[in-house]
């Protein structure tokens, strides 16, 4: 997974190199940290519900193969039904 930190420069030397006389670059360090932070839990929030989807996905398609399946077998049934004397029924 992408990640935006990954391969930058650590954070206290991009402050350093952008930071403006006065400003809290410390503060603007941990800012930054914060939000790589952020951005790793969210990477792995994303992988864990890339892993849900595709179960899902995977327990769809089996689902739909017993609806086909029990559609196929009502069908059968139906015509046997019709094709079955009326009297012999029990």
């Amino acid at each position: 997974m992408f990640s935006l930190f990954a391969r930058a420069a650590p954070p206290a030397t991009l402050v350093t190199s952008i930071a403006a006389p006065g400003v809290d670059s410390k503060a603007i360090t941990a800012k930054l940290e914060d939000q790589a932070k952020h951005i790793s839990e969210q990477e792995v929030i994303i992988k864990t519900l890339n892993k849900q989807l595709s179960h899902c996905e995977s327990d769809l398609a089996a689902h739909m193969d017993l609806v086909s399946t029990l559609e196929t077998s009502l069908g059968d049934s139906e015509k046997n039904l019709r094709k079955a004397p009326a009297g012999s029924t029990s």
